[in-house]
């Protein structure tokens, strides 16, 4: 059975029309309360959500997305319990970033690979960039690393970090970057640093941080494995980011 599910899967990834998603829903609901089977149907659907990224099918993608949250969504105690919350460390790959328009609906105005925090806003091309997110949830801390060529520094990677907190809810949280940081490759050396250019753009731009619908900047886990997890921020976008395995 398990070995149908994936294959059925795996010919959706190819498929973007609406009796396709139909079929894909069908195949989520079907699943959902299968015991032990429901582990092999997120992964598949894993898979097919990573595959759709690769292929650049943002609507499938979409699709995707919503029915990884719908089939296992992330618990509401995410950030309420030590041992759950500890799922969130390490480094996490950005596969895709989908950023909304105000206004308008997210798959018609869906916006690729970028990076914005709190109007720092750079390329996050999966391949060419390399983007990471890095989380400690025992100092609070959150990281977006992005590696770019500069004229006359070549390699180098851009790193925002800022210090996070339990949100409106359990899966929710609010971020505060606080710091900008400019690092050489392949050392990692530092080059440059910034801890007041947040403080200056927040007492002057509030609407930087909060896209100006909320009061605070948050980042919500609707979904979360041990290889992928999904999130949505307070500006409407989506994010799919799966696990950096540590080195051998």
């Amino acid at each position: 059975r398990s070995h149908t599910m994936t294959r059925v899967v795996s010919r959706l990834v190819f498929l973007s029309t609406a009796a396709a998603f139909d079929a894909f829903r069908g195949l989520v609901q079907r699943t959902r309360n299968v015991g032990s089977a429901s582990l092999v149907s997120t992964e598949a659907l894993e898979e097919a959500a990573l595959a759709a990224a690769k292929g650049g099918d943002d609507a499938l993608l979409l699709r995707s997305i919503e029915a990884l949250e719908n089939a296992d969504p992330c618990d509401p105690q995410l950030l309420d319990d030590e041992a759950l919350a500890s799922r969130l460390d390490g480094r996490w790959r950005l596969v895709a970033t989908l950023a909304a328009v105000v206004g308008e609906d997210l798959e018609t105005s869906a916006t690729r690979s970028v990076v914005n925090a709190s109007g720092v806003v750079v390329p996050a091309d999966a391949d060419a960039n390399e983007p990471i997110q890095a989380v400690d949830v025992s100092s609070g801390r959150i990281s977006n690393e992005v590696r770019l060529e500069l004229p006359l520094l070549g390699s180098c990677f851009v790193k925002v970090e800022g210090g996070f907190k339990r949100g409106d809810n359990g899966r929710q949280a609010q971020v505060d970057f606080d710091r900008l940081e400019l690092y050489s490759l392949p050392e990692s050396r530092l080059l440059w640093r910034n801890d007041w250019i947040f403080a200056l753009a927040r007492k002057f731009n509030p609407a930087l941080f909060t896209g100006g619908r909320e009061s605070s900047a948050w980042l919500e886990t609707t979904y979360l494995s041990d290889n992928v997890r999904v999130g949505r921020g307070n500006k409407g976008s989506c994010f799919l980011l799966r696990r950096e395995l540590a080195p051998a």
